[in-house]
């Protein structure tokens, strides 16, 4: 669905859509229709004409990533029906099965990079950032959720080296490290560490590092399963959205997501069970119940999907959000003060996208 800001009017751009990716100047969007290996990549027109599509395999396809110069797009791929989920388990098994593939809308070839997932294409259209597999299964748990990298390659997957790595040993690594994302202007990436679970928490770490160096730097924290930073438009501001599946109040729905936002170029500091650590952002605001969230063009405010009847006079402590029902998308500032809601009937946990005019 798309939302026109100005007119106020909704309209359907494609029908049995599960996932999209939009190019940078907003003008085509990539759609993952169908599930499992059934399911295949499709391009239309933001205004829903030119319909194609552009994979025909036996293969599922997950975390579109688009060049910046709409050339091509990156993917994870896997000979599997089962599909990613909003946790460790799921998400192990396919990385451990995936490996990153690009396509270019020249010859429309499908060419496999590496072995991973979660890809990211560099804003200079010729770096991609991935998740490597996961390697070993640790101790008590049924599934492979220790040791992996966060890889940097070309586009035609040569030139890798590790940007960040995770040992599962316990040293302040943790046991992975995934869901890459650049910085506009391509000079840092940041990404997600799973520490463990630590004080009734899975703990995850925010990191930020340079694109050429790596040596990552905290930046937040957050609990459950992480999706990838969103930097703001100029890169002063990010974005996390953390899945805490694993909440010790026993929340389920809404009241088990919060979104964090940081001002970058600003030191700080978070704490975690090891004690008191230093970050490379100073922590703006956060807000609980929001699943999704997408920057304003010029950064001013965030689309926040939040759920039905949300009121910003609702008691945080409370859990009255548990329904994984239809939900709502406001506008908000950038510096956390909601504005106004914008749609109804919004999908539960819909991915977000503010293109530009």
């Amino acid at each position: 669905m798309a939302y026109g800001v100005r007119s106020r009017a909704e309209r359907v751009v494609s029908q049995g859509v599960r996932a999209f990716a939009a190019t940078p100047d907003g003008r085509l969007l990539a759609m993952l229709r169908g599930a499992g290996r059934s399911g295949e990549i499709w391009l239309v027109q933001r205004d829903g004409a030119e319909l194609r599509q552009i994979t025909s395999n036996d293969r599922a396809e997950e975390g579109l990533s688009w060049a910046a110069d709409g050339s091509a797009l990156a993917y994870s791929s896997a000979a599997t029906d089962d599909p990613p989920t909003l946790d460790w388990a799921g998400w192990s098994r396919w990385c451990a099965a995936s490996e990153v593939r690009a396509i270019a809308l020249d010859d429309l070839e499908e060419r496999a990079l590496a072995p991973g997932c979660d890809p990211s294409f560099g804003p200079d259209s010729k770096r991609i950032a991935f998740a490597s597999p996961p390697l070993r299964q640790p101790p008590g748990l049924g599934f492979l959720g220790e040791g992996n990298a966060v890889r940097l390659i070309n586009r035609q997957g040569q030139n890798g080296w590790d940007f960040a790595t995770a040992d599962g040993q316990g040293s302040g690594q943790g046991h992975l490290v995934y869901a890459p994302a650049w910085s506009p202007d391509g000079a840092q990436v940041a990404y997600q560490r799973f520490l463990g679970y630590q004080s009734l928490v899975d703990i995850n770490i925010t990191e930020i590092g340079a694109a050429f160096r790596g040596d990552g730097q905290a930046m937040t924290s957050g609990a459950g399963w992480m999706l990838p930073p969103q930097f703001g438009p100029g890169g002063q501001m990010a974005s996390t959205l953390e899945h805490n599946f694993s909440d010790a109040r026993g929340g389920s729905g809404y009241e088990v997501w919060r979104i964090t936002v940081v001002r970058l170029g600003v030191a700080g500091s978070m704490f975690l069970p090891s004690g008191e650590v230093p970050t490379a952002g100073q922590l703006a605001w956060q807000a609980p119940r929001v699943t999704a969230a997408a920057w304003s063009p010029d950064g001013a405010q965030l689309a926040l999907a939040l759920p039905a009847g949300w009121s910003r006079d609702d008691p945080q402590q409370d859990l009255r959000y548990q329904a994984e029902g239809a939900g709502e998308v406001w506008a908000w500032a950038a510096d956390g003060t909601p504005q106004e809601r914008l749609i109804e009937d919004v999908d539960y946990a819909s991915p977000l996208l503010w293109l530009p005019g």
